[in-house]
């Protein structure tokens, strides 16, 4: 098992919530595709916050604090190009995702925000 399908097991794992979306994926792609998934995994994540439903972002940044962490530059490409250059949020909704994220994700979250900032 490759460490990005690894990773989407532990996130699965973590969060049973995800296990619909992972089967459907599969279902539509007749295979995991990380970097899709990872597409239909901000969305989750988006919607969640938006509702307030914190419990399963936590569970899922606890995961992604690992992959923050990580040397393998699969890995770090699969977060960073396509879970956190895809978020989309209000301000409240960067600083839930803050509030809710390990020290290493605090980091890659304040520094995709500092960018898109400077970007504007």
């Amino acid at each position: 098992m490759s460490m990005k399908s690894s990773l989407i097991a532990t996130l699965v794992d973590a969060a049973p919530e995800l296990k619909p979306l992972l089967s459907e994926h599969i279902q539509n792609n007749d295979d995991l595709l990380p970097h899709v998934f990872f597409g239909d995994l901000t969305r989750f994540v988006q919607t969640e916050v938006e509702r307030e439903n914190f419990g399963p972002v936590k569970r899922i940044l606890d995961v992604l604090e690992d992959a923050a962490k990580s040397t393998d530059p699969a890995v770090r490409d699969l977060l960073g190009a396509s879970f956190l250059e895809n978020i989309e949020l209000d301000s409240r909704g960067w600083q839930e995702m803050l509030r809710l994220a390990g020290p290493a994700m605090k980091v890659v979250l304040a520094r995709e925000r500092q960018r898109r900032q400077n970007s504007n």
